[in-house]
């Protein structure tokens, strides 16, 4: 019974494995056109995906009944031997994934950030504000370390309520 499992699933498989190939050759067609229409090769490659989709589901049903299956010392290279060819597949499909990330990049304008926009603005002389920021008058450090925490003292405090003021009036 599950060696009949088995070739069913190898069957659909092959089929699986003939449409992936199908759909990928549509999708290499489209983007190797000299100038490809975007929207043409987005719709090859979602359908590149669902085949994808397909043959990763069928690979892993028949690796869970390969499973059950095999003898123990045969397992580990049948296994492998399947991996190894699911994985050329996945390898297809992912390199497709990123010509497609390519040329939806080189299709679109270079696009600025927003705050780079808004910096550059500020640049401009039309934007350019202007504040008026309070004169804090302190008590000049003479340098002696015994007057320091007084200094550091007073700074702190007059930068503080300095601060306050500003985020109050924002």
């Amino acid at each position: 019974m599950t060696s009949a499992l088995i070739e069913k699933l190898k069957r659909s498989r092959k089929a699986a494995r003939a449409e992936f190939t199908r759909a990928l050759t549509t999708f290499n067609k489209e983007i190797r056109q000299e100038e490809p229409i975007i929207e043409e090769v987005q719709v090859t490659f979602q359908i590149l995906g669902a085949r994808s989709f397909e043959l990763d589901t069928l690979n892993t049903k028949i690796c869970e009944v390969m499973v059950e299956l095999t003898a123990e010392k045969d397992h580990e290279r049948i296994m492998e031997d399947e991996y190894e060819v699911a994985a050329e597949y996945t390898s297809k499909y992912l390199r497709a994934k990123i010509e497609v990330t390519k040329l939806n990049r080189a299709s679109q304008p270079e696009q600025t950030p927003q705050i780079y926009r808004q910096i550059t603005a500020g640049d401009n002389a039309n934007f350019k504000r202007r504040f008026k920021l309070p004169k804090i008058e302190l008590k000049k450090f003479s340098g002696d370390l015994k007057d320091w925490l007084q200094f550091w003292s007073q700074l702190f405090t007059k930068i503080k309520a300095s601060l306050q003021k500003i985020s109050f009036n924002i």
